[in-house]
């Protein structure tokens, strides 16, 4: 693959499952990217899309995220926290991850996972398959402000990268790439509000301590905004090509049916489908 492009995926939640069908069928074309950088959920999927497993991607994003044990009153219980990622991480996600850092590290590939320093309050990122503990980061990753708790990778304590950043196109453009494919979850309806007043009430009590913190989440669709612009201003160049759900299949953040979610997935996959003649032009394969 040229070294000029980089792959950019935003998190989404359950609606992830499009990320991995869309993944899917890069594999399934023999487009390998050398750099993806990711966000939130979307890290596992990138993560396992570089190692070209496919089945493990389709297992998290339609049967993890349905497991009873990832959302409500079991996590809430067991960890203290209503949304246990870390449940996904050990029972769906780490028996194939020695495999896909031996596949990573025999190319020359390299993966950015965003995360959100609580020590720091800013955003890094950190490559998994060369790092030491980097499955944490994208456990870390994974771990939602106010409904996950911090996870503790070498004395800092970090979160969901997205806290601060949702469409990492500017990170892609910063490490020296020049065109980028980027994987959104959200269709062309979808508009970003800001939290509510009593998300907010609570959000600022949990981390009063952390004031660029809280100042990122007042600011999130303005740097949303500020990203998806970014994105439309390159596929104007014809340096960008923005995949995106054709339809609203019902899928929420952290809501919908198995059956909706595996739609979804398949939608991924039937988007990048339509496209091909673009999407291969464009990539020049």
């Amino acid at each position: 693959m040229n070294k000029d492009f980089g792959l950019v995926l935003e998190g989404g939640g359950f609606r992830g499952s499009y990320t991995a069908g869309a993944l899917k069928w890069l594999n399934d074309n023999g487009i390998h990217f050398d750099y993806t950088v990711t966000i939130s959920a979307a890290s596992c999927y990138g993560f396992n899309y570089m190692a070209q497993l496919d089945e493990v991607n389709h297992n998290i994003s339609v049967n993890g995220v349905t497991d009873k044990h990832i959302f409500g009153a079991g996590p809430l219980l067991k960890e203290g926290t209503i949304l246990s990622f870390k449940y996904l991480i050990d029972n769906y996600f780490i028996q194939t991850a020695d495999q896909a850092i031996e596949t990573m590290s025999s190319r020359d590939c390299r993966m950015d996972v965003g995360v959100f320093n609580l020590n720091t309050e800013q955003l890094e990122y950190h490559d998994p398959h060369l790092e030491d503990k980097g499955i944490q980061y994208i456990q870390a990753s994974c771990s939602l402000p106010g409904i996950s708790k911090p996870v503790e990778i070498n004395g800092n304590r970090y979160l969901d990268g997205g806290i601060s950043h949702m469409v990492s196109i500017h990170r892609s453009m910063e490490t020296g790439h020049k065109k980028h494919l980027v994987i959104i979850t959200k269709d062309k309806e979808y508009v970003r509000t800001p939290p509510s007043a009593i998300q907010m009430f609570f959000l600022r009590r949990i981390y009063r301590k952390y004031p660029k913190l809280l100042e990122k989440l007042d600011q999130r669709v303005e740097i949303y905004n500020d990203e998806m612009n970014t994105v439309a201003s390159l596929e104007k160049e014809g340096r960008a090509i923005l995949i995106r759900p054709s339809r609203n299949t019902g899928v929420g953040r952290f809501s919908g049916t198995k059956q909706q979610i595996e739609e979804m997935y398949w939608l991924g996959y039937q988007d990048m489908e339509d496209r091909k003649e673009e999407i291969l032009k464009f990539l020049e394969v």
